[in-house]
């Protein structure tokens, strides 16, 4: 399958792939590394624990070396048998639900094309469940379980007040969805081994899980631990002391020509809409270079702040006047208006904050009756709104833009016209 984005935690392994997962293949390969009971070839009757009848079992070749090698592919949910449970499904009459009757079929059909796989390597699906599936075998903990065995409780305090309605009758999807957390529906299958003597009745204790995988509603395909490509190969070891390694190894599957041809649909459909991102971020093409003898001002600035005003709620009003010989791009970037903003008393005086941004391109394209030194200038009113919703004239002012490039922090004085005595003056303060 392809798997992208691989997140490694502990021992797990995380992929998203939007593969079908029927493409997955796992291959396990377990070795005997030491042993300590070898036996030759026999065969012997054993007492069904589950019927009490007598049930034989001829052992074939169980001697085992050391250096055995059992290597099995296993597909996504393929069902693969243990001893233990062939001794318990290979009889129907411990068959009683539709599971046990369906695993009796396929292990009868298997025995009778001879075609039953493997005698150590088997697989718990999610048909199965997972009561018995022993939790510690991998050795590693996971980055969660290490926080939570570290986790300590916190210390109450004796002086709360107790929930005065704990449970909320009654519940609807609503209060469900609010105070739940939503588990994603994920299904699992477990490769296990059976380790133990190859003389007996097979035990339970004896099956260590060896690798877990599991697939939730988001795609997210998670293995643990992970492929031995990343860790190398793990040992296990049974009651008697016989050592076995194992290593669990991702398969590439051949695929068909259907699927490979929507593979590559897919990658073409989304290098496409890429191409399509860029293009709507960074344009068909570069900007092209101003003629021989013209220039381009990029201009980037802020009107930060005013002070010294007498009213309160104050207010810019801007505008760039350009000299013969310059244009704007966009006629709509040369003139705008901030918010208006309350007035601020600071030890340093009344002061009012604006930040606003404005950005324009310039172009110079010099003729006869123009020349670069005269430059453009930026024009600022600053006006205030009183309680009454009135507009008043705070002041007027301009600032010429420098000639050099960096970055510039210009003050403007500011003036208003009064009138010739008093009476005009305080006209300014009624309606």
């Amino acid at each position: 399958s392809s798997g992208i984005n691989a997140e490694y935690g502990g021992s797990t392994a995380r992929y998203i792939s939007h593969d079908n997962i029927d493409n997955l293949r796992v291959k396990i390969r377990l070795k005997r590394i030491t042993s300590t009971t070898v036996f030759g070839d026999v065969a012997e009757t054993f007492i069904n624990p589950n019927t009490g009848d007598q049930v034989g079992i001829e052992l074939a070749q169980k001697q085992e070396e050391v250096g055995a090698v059992e290597e099995v592919q296993v597909c996504w949910q393929e069902k693969l048998f243990s001893q233990r449970e062939v001794i318990q499904y290979g009889e129907s009459t411990n068959c009683s639900t539709v599971r046990d009757r369906k695993y009796h079929e396929m292990i009868k059909g298997e025995q009778e094309h001879g075609s039953l796989r493997s005698r150590r390597i088997f697989t718990v699906v999610e048909e199965d469940g997972f009561e018995n599936i022993p939790s510690t075998n991998y050795g590693v903990l996971t980055y969660l379980q290490k926080k939570v065995k570290l986790a300590r409780p916190i210390g109450r305090k004796q002086n709360y007040l107790p929930l005065q309605r704990p449970v909320q009758v009654p519940t609807n999807e609503a209060t469900r969805r609010s105070n739940h957390i939503q588990m994603m529906s994920t299904q699992q299958m477990v490769i296990m081994a059976d380790i133990g003597r190859a003389r007996g009745l097979p035990r339970l204790e004896d099956e260590v899980a060896l690798c877990t995988i599991s697939l939730d509603s988001n795609r997210v395909l998670s293995i643990q631990p992970t492929f031995t490509t990343c860790d190398g190969p793990r040992t296990i070891d049974n009651s008697d002391g016989d050592v076995w390694e194992y290593t669990v190894d991702h398969v590439e599957g051949k695929v068909d020509g259907a699927e490979e041809r929507r593979e590559r649909e897919v990658l073409d459909e989304l290098f496409s809409r890429h191409a399509s991102l860029l293009h709507s971020m960074v344009g068909a093409s570069f900007t092209d270079p101003p003629d021989e003898g013209a220039a381009r001002v990029h201009l980037f600035g802020e009107l930060a702040r005013s002070w010294g005003f007498e009213g309160d709620n104050t207010f810019l009003s801007y505008t760039f006047d350009l000299p013969s010989g310059w244009c704007v791009e966009d006629n709509a970037t040369i003139r705008g208006t901030t918010q208006r903003s309350s007035i601020r008393k600071t030890k340093s005086g009344r002061i009012s904050h604006y930040n606003h941004p404005f950005e324009l391109t310039l172009y110079h394209n010099p003729t006869e009756d123009s020349e670069l030194g005269s430059r453009p200038r930026l024009f600022v009113e600053v006006r205030s709104v009183d309680t009454w919703q009135r507009v008043r004239l705070e002041g007027y002012g301009y600032v010429t833009l420098p000639s050099t490039l960096g970055c510039h922090t210009l003050t403007m004085d500011t003036w208003r016209p009064e009138g010739p005595d008093n009476a005009t003056r305080l006209r300014r303060l009624f309606i």
